[in-house]
């Protein structure tokens, strides 16, 4: 029997309107309470908009948040944080300010910070109403950054950036997809995988054997690769089925997914 649940959220737990249906809360409950299982959310969100949906959950969860670089126990206590270098962070959020096409956002300590106004990534945030601040980079302090992310409508420009940035910075980061149309930086060797790894190995004392994890993005790769089963949804990055073949393949977050799964293993 596993021993511990992590899952991803958009695109994998939340539906394709980004809110939890009552379907998901209802089986996460169950399982809970039937079986005591361990459930960790892992997610490139800030970790104040990932309590607001823990609440709504309603257990207790453990979440590891902006791609790993913070990792929270079930009472919302930080266990673990890791920031972007303030030299590495100034230089991000400062080249593509003034760029109409790209969108610069940060994630510093709980606010969410965005160089315009961006109507659409809002969508993403209905669940918790986490909502985002203008900044200004002249002003603007590079203390406490874990995540800086890019998103655009033109994802061929997010690939091109990716190679510019992997030049400059090359192994002082960690970059990756979230999504197509995001392209996040954290700080070297932060990632939910090695984050999973943190927290099995040295606060719970499980293995990854007794771990399963369900995601579809390919921020999602390590920890899908590490676990003792992987579950890849099937609206996933074309990317992330390619490069893991051999992980599960199930319905996509549409169907409720990751709720019909689990129901499968633990009812």
């Amino acid at each position: 029997m596993y021993e511990v649940v992590v899952f991803d959220l958009d695109g994998t737990l939340l539906s394709p309107q980004h809110s939890l249906t009552l379907f998901s809360k209802q089986v996460i409950r169950k399982i809970y309470k039937n079986h005591q299982i361990i459930f960790v959310i892992a997610t490139g969100r800030n970790y104040i908009d990932v309590e607001n949906i823990k609440n709504k959950i309603n257990i207790p969860i453990y979440s590891i948040t902006s791609n790993g670089a913070m990792i929270h126990n079930t009472k919302n206590q930080m266990l673990f944080r890791a920031n972007l270098k303030k030299n590495i962070a100034r230089d991000l959020f400062t080249f593509l300010y003034n760029n109409n096409k790209i969108f610069t956002n940060i994630y510093k300590n709980d606010k969410w910070f965005i160089n315009d106004h961006n109507f659409l990534e809002k969508k993403y945030f209905c669940e918790s109403h986490f909502d985002y601040k203008i900044f200004s980079p002249e002003k603007f302090s590079s203390d406490g950054i874990t995540k800086i992310f890019f998103t655009t409508n033109h994802k061929k420009k997010l690939i091109i950036l990716k190679k510019k940035i992997k030049d400059r910075w090359k192994k002082k980061i960690n970059i990756t997809f979230s999504r197509s149309n995001c392209l996040d930086i954290t700080a070297k060797n932060i990632s939910k995988g090695n984050s999973l790894k943190m927290l099995l190995n040295k606060v719970l004392k499980i293995s990854l054997k007794r771990c399963i994890a369900f995601g579809d993005g390919m921020n999602d790769k390590e920890m899908l690769n590490i676990v003792g089963k992987g579950y890849i949804m099937d609206n996933a990055d074309k990317n992330l089925k390619k490069i893991l073949p051999h992980i599960e393949k199930i319905g996509s977050n549409f169907e409720d997914a990751v709720a019909q799964t689990l129901k499968k293993i633990f009812y």
